[in-house]
């Protein structure tokens, strides 16, 4: 009887459990919200100006990490050392229950043939600025290597809609091509989830000696340059900052006989010119749909390269081109040209990987997969 009843109170317990669970109000749909984070990689070092290496932009959910990959390499001539770097910075943004925004950066910086070393930092975005971090120091080239966060809120999405995609990870290689020469320029990853697009923005500065121009009036904007006179004492200039050196002989020293058909009458030759030529891009990656085991990339490339023969601004570039392609299959898609010795200039290789679903089968290679080219697989 005793055990008739305790088994009573067990169904009426249960039974008042499952109703008072059917009553509560649905949960409301879960927004998203998404944070501008912006890296910078600079160098600085014993008698060694502060230098930016590389700028990356990228918005990331909440809570979710962001991961940079790159290979860097710094020489110091006056000690005849260089130094080869992987590093690997992960990002993932966050808010404290004050609503302060954070971003817990950690770093991994492994020199070629040496240990790798880890570092993490908190770092906390009170008010609009940019926060540094220090992720490896070299001793041999006297360098140190930092990363420049800067994040603000972004926008707050609608409802989180179902994951129709698995995430997307997409390997990226920049390689410059003169003819047979081939010399990589960047290397990196980027990750898509719920097949939403990823951007990756590149710029860097490249001196160039030229000739300055005739006179003070001219238009030319090489006139307008900083001229370093050393007979008044050590100049000095800025990071970045482009500079002429007028080629007067020293004290002394008598002035070479002027070859047949050049300016006679003492007139100086044109200075020197030191110019600073930006090379500069983004590129874009939007995915498709997934059929068939094969996914549709879009790839778009826009901005201002060097000729790599010339060293001089080529004309802007706006690239945009679409494929399908298996996961792990390499796809190049070139900004170059036909020249005397083969082909000339950029080309760009991204590598497509994601998991396949344990119930489907791995779809069919083609007997010449899309990428295959004379350059090999990143």
């Amino acid at each position: 009887m005793l055990l008739a009843m305790r088994r009573a109170r067990s169904f009426v317990l249960v039974g008042l459990l499952a109703w008072a669970i059917a009553a509560l109000p649905e949960a409301p749909a879960r927004s998203i919200r998404f944070v501008q984070v912006d890296l910078r990689l600079l160098t600085v070092g014993d008698r060694q100006a502060l230098q930016e290496v590389g700028r990356f932009s990228t918005s990331l959910p909440m809570g979710r990490p962001g991961h940079l990959r790159r290979r860097l390499k710094v020489e110091n001539a006056s000690k005849g050392t260089s130094l080869d770097l992987e590093i690997h910075v992960q990002t993932t943004p966050a808010e404290d229950e004050a609503g302060l925004l954070h971003c817990v950066v950690l770093s991994e910086a492994t020199p070629q043939g040496g240990a790798a070393v880890a570092r993490v930092r908190d770092l906390t975005f009170a008010h609009p600025g940019e926060q540094l971090m220090e992720i490896y120091a070299d001793g041999a080239t006297g360098t140190r290597v930092l990363v420049a966060v800067a994040a603000a809120p972004g926008p707050v999405s609608g409802p989180e809609p179902a994951v129709s995609m698995p995430p997307l990870l997409f390997l990226v290689k920049v390689e410059q091509w003169c003819g047979a020469q081939r010399v990589e320029l960047e290397s990196l990853q980027l990750q898509s989830l719920d097949g939403k697009p990823v951007e990756h923005r590149y710029s860097r500065r490249i001196p160039r000696w030229t000739e300055g121009g005739p006179g003070a009036e001219s238009a030319d904007p090489l006139d307008k340059l900083k001229v370093l006179d050393f007979h008044q004492g050590t100049p000095t200039i800025s990071a970045g900052e482009g500079f002429s050196i007028p080629q007067t002989p020293k004290a002394g020293e008598k002035a070479k006989p002027k070859k047949d058909g050049e300016k006679k009458g003492g007139e100086e030759p044109p200075p020197k010119v030191l110019v600073w030529d930006e090379e500069s891009y983004r590129l874009e990656l939007v995915p498709g749909d997934i059929s068939g085991g094969r996914l549709t990339l879009k790839v778009k490339v826009v901005g201002q390269i060097l000729d790599p023969l010339t060293r001089l601004p080529m004309a802007p570039v706006e690239v945009e081109s679409e494929k399908r392609l298996l996961p792990g299959q390499p796809a190049p898609f070139y900004l170059t040209r036909q020249g005397a010795g083969g082909e000339v200039g950029y080309v760009v290789w991204v590598v497509p990987r994601w998991d396949l679903p344990e119930d489907s089968e791995p779809p069919a290679a083609d007997p010449r997969p899309d990428g295959a080219s004379p350059g090999g697989n990143p």
